[in-house]
């Protein structure tokens, strides 16, 4: 139920960034390297948390970096780490591509001595854009392929701390081109904003940083957000864009790692133009008719497949690239593959699965092409979904016996994605990837720094999210009026979202958290209290709900203003997109706090509930101690009936007849 990241709630820490030891002079983080250093970009920013396996005799595995035009080829390189299963044959073989031209064949025999291999990008051709790394094993353990693949002992592993090194070439005439700011890997991107902003400027400074955000993520680059007087100019160069009011110099100026921007529209209007000049807004309604991308236009890589035992061809897309969460969704997967006679118990199948559930099977025995029309249960779709076609090739005993070729597969690149319709929005944090693409509202006090930073660095959330800069009309705080009834946009439109980092009475809003001091959220199912925040506790908050029908995200703060703002900390840990917070977006309530750090939580009807601290009449109080107030109960009753029962229900007692019987001997005796 609850997704949490990291107790520690350390500045540095907390964050997960590194290089933020030196706070004197920006907002805790140091300057970068004088003359744009050497980047070195892992597998970690390139999405790849772990090492890579590859299995099989013949598995392949593919990669592209974008670079800027102004590296220096003579002193950038590949160094990869490649350990060989110890079982392999020392005279299996990998063979390394770059930008599909052999660069480097390598034994395995040579690999078990040395597995770091070093790859020079000299050979590149001058302005390249992009560099793909493909490596393509051979493998082998005996002569019997078959053998080979049942031992799971045919893989080579990619470790996880390979990288590439891009080396800018400071005497390239492209360091002043604006549009070349934005593909080098800096280490971070600093935006400094001059102090005493009126609301236009205001407005202009964050749709700038949702821009910056949304260009620097894809590269796992964190944008800081500065807000003060100008930096006095170091030695060297840094990594930044200034947003400034003076009036004598032109609307952009790039000079080597700094960019300079007016704060006009104008000047925005034409960074917009220089960098996204195909940016298109949705329609508020998405389209009735069905739309189609196909699975290139989603970024998926064509490349034969050599089967022999089984391989893997995947689709990676999101819901943001749709623009919408369908209501009805269909793949139509199409591949050819080299005739191939199958004898006696061999088979070759496709397996295919959407989000890791089995939706078809395929025999392809005998048969050289594939073209499948397959409905895709919407119930699991996500805001990144994966469709995947294993392709398992068993030559069986027989095909054993003869020395077997792989199978080459491929999946072509009419292969598509057709759907239709958009589903409603949740309330959840999930419809940031298809729901905020409208130009939206943004409330927020422009007097207050640290609300301001926030919430640049969430609407640079909705962008990574999105996959699109996600633009914003701001509204002062001040100036509302009515928190249940909030105006429309400046022209009467009425806003695709809102953003609110204020504090606002929550009975005004229908945030799933409701509370007027401390709170506590708890299991319904167990009664275990998972969260409990007294009143007096310091935390930041981030909610999302429907408000009037309006996604609407709201920041706010319980407590007094602590040594370190958690709004602010809160928003930038989720906005830095190396951070696990930038990518795990689940539930409706995210908390910090000094002791959970952060937290994800669905509250909802049939999810988690709350219950506001100290309240003993409260729905929680009644079901938490419930079984304990009917034991105490039955106790009580107990030991009243028995009392009870002492008093007026024992029997009587035997009275001695002594004294009678005495009386009645004398009086027989008179007689």
């Amino acid at each position: 139920m609850s997704d949490q990241l990291t107790p520690n709630l350390s500045w540095i820490n907390h964050l997960g960034l590194q290089g933020l030891a030196s706070l004197s002079i920006w907002l805790g983080y140091s300057p970068l390297s004088m003359a744009l250093p050497p980047e070195r970009v892992s597998l970690q920013r390139l999405g790849y948390d772990s090492s890579i396996v590859l299995s099989g005799s013949h598995p392949e595995f593919s990669i592209t970096v974008p670079v800027s035009s102004d590296i220096d080829p003579n002193q950038s390189f590949v160094r990869l780490r490649l350990e060989p299963g110890a079982n392999l044959d020392r005279n299996s073989s990998v063979r390394l591509r770059l930008n599909d031209e052999l660069a480097r064949t390598v034994s395995v025999r040579s690999l078990q001595e040395q597995p770091l291999v070093t790859l020079p990008l000299n050979s590149l051709p001058p302005r390249t854009s992009s560099i793909t790394l493909t490596i393509l094993p051979s493998l082998s353990i005996t002569d019997n392929p078959c053998q080979d693949l049942v031992t799971g002992n045919l893989f080579l592993t990619l470790g996880k701390d390979s990288f590439f090194q891009l080396t800018p070439d400071s005497t390239s005439d492209s360091r002043d081109l604006i549009e070349d700011f934005f593909e080098p890997y800096y280490s971070q991107v600093v935006l400094s904003v001059p102090p005493n902003l009126n609301p236009q400027q205001a407005e202009l400074a964050l749709n700038l940083y949702s821009l910056l955000a949304y260009k620097f993520g894809k590269h796992q680059v964190p944008v800081i957000w500065y807000q003060g007087q100008q930096l006095a100019s170091e030695t060297g160069e840094q990594a930044r864009v200034i947003l400034h009011k003076e009036t004598t110099e032109s609307d952009l100026e790039r000079q080597g790692a700094t960019l300079k921007i007016k704060a006009t529209p104008q000047a925005f209007e034409h960074l917009i133009a220089k960098l996204e000049p195909n940016l298109a807004i949705p329609a508020s309604e998405p389209p009735s008719s069905p739309q189609k991308r196909t699975f290139p236009e989603l970024g998926f890589q064509e490349m034969p497949l050599q089967v022999l035992g089984s391989r893997t061809s995947r689709l990676t897309f999101t819901l943001a690239q749709l623009k919408a969460k369908p209501e009805r969704l269909k793949a139509r997967l199409k591949a050819s593959f080299n005739p191939v006679n199958l004898k006696g118990d061999a088979h070759f199948t496709a397996l295919i699965y959407f989000n890791n559930t089995l939706i078809q099977t395929y025999n392809l025995r005998n048969q050289t092409q594939l073209d499948a029309h397959l409905p895709l249960p919407i119930h699991r779709l996500a805001p990144t979904n994966t469709l995947e076609t294993v392709f398992i090739y068993d030559p069986g005993e027989v095909g054993c016996q003869n020395q077997p070729k792989p199978i080459s597969v491929q999946v072509q690149g009419d292969s598509s994605l057709t759907w239709q319709g958009n589903q409603d929005a949740t309330g959840k944090l999930s419809d940031l990837s298809h729901h905020v693409l409208q130009p939206g509202q943004v409330i927020v006090d422009t007097q207050q720094p640290a609300l301001l930073a926030s919430s640049a660095y969430l609407l640079g959330v909705m962008s990574h999210q999105s996959q699109q800069p996600v633009f914003a009309h701001l509204l002062e705080a001040k100036s509302v009026q009515d928190w249940s009834n909030l105006p429309a946009n400046p022209r009467g439109e009425t806003p695709g979202w809102r953003l609110i980092a204020a504090p606002v009475p929550t009975s005004d809003l229908p945030a799933p958290l409701q509370f007027q001091g401390g709170w506590e959220i708890y299991n319904p199912f167990n009664r275990q209290s998972l969260q409990t925040v007294a009143a007096n506790d310091s935390a930041a908050i981030l909610q999302s709900f429907i408000a009037h029908g309006i996604p609407t995200l709201w920041l706010t703060r319980l407590g007094q203003a602590d040594q370190v703002d958690l709004v602010k900390q809160l928003s930038l840990a989720l906005a830095n997109p190396r951070t696990p917070g930038a990518t795990r977006l689940s539930g409706n309530v995210v908390t910090l706090t000094d002791s959970g750090g952060i937290q994800f939580w669905d509250v909802s009807e049939g999810g988690l509930q709350t219950n506001a601290i100290a309240s003993t009449d409260s729905p929680l109080f009644l079901q938490r101690y419930a079984s304990l107030l009917f034991t105490l109960a039955l106790i009580s009753g107990g030991v009243a009936a028995w009392s009870t029962y002492q008093r007026l229900g024992r029997p009587p007692q035997m009275i001695s007849n002594q004294p009678f019987h005495s009386e009645m001997t004398q009086d027989s005796e008179k007689r």
